[in-house]
């Protein structure tokens, strides 16, 4: 049996591809899986030198070589402007904020609404923690905790 000639082309491309590919895996690859030794403590101390150097906070990562680094960005820009106020008022309004519940989502199911609120999901008239749902619309749920009633608003994310 004969091989035509476009045959023996693309035979002759898959070898070559094959070869490509074996000579780029194995021969000229640092080794794959296993970590390099050699010099690469030198480098670690030299990023972790420059990372204190800009006052970052450096955390190593757990099963690696390098260190993660994190920073704080400050304030999310496109979250609502805080409201100004005294140092006194403040921390008042602090305490308030850190018991209001979150309201993460509204969606209806058959007819029927529900309110994600501090990843629970709750119906009109169900209660978690403390805070039970009165009245659930569009974009704002009616709730009541302790005789007292407030609402939270649904926030449109960044």
């Amino acid at each position: 049996m004969a091989l035509k000639k476009s045959e023996k082309r693309l035979l002759g491309l898959l070898g070559v591809v094959a070869v490509v590919f074996l000579v780029d895996r194995f021969i000229l690859s640092s080794g794959g899986d296993e970590p390099q030794a050699t010099d690469t403590k030198p480098k670690v101390a030299a990023v972790n030198q420059l990372l204190k150097s800009k006052a970052t906070k450096a955390v190593p990562a757990k099963k690696a070589s390098l260190s993660v680094v994190y920073t704080t960005w400050g304030r999310n820009p496109f979250s609502a402007p805080r409201s100004a106020s005294t140092s006194s008022t403040a921390g008042s309004q602090s305490t308030q904020q850190a018991e209001k519940p979150e309201l993460k989502g509204i969606f209806w199911k058959k007819g029927k609404a529900y309110v994600l609120i501090d990843d629970a999901v709750l119906g009109e008239g169900e209660e978690n923690k403390g805070v039970r749902v009165e009245k659930i619309e569009e974009t704002e749920v009616l709730c009541r905790r302790g005789g007292r009633s407030f609402t939270l608003y649904l926030r449109e994310s960044p």
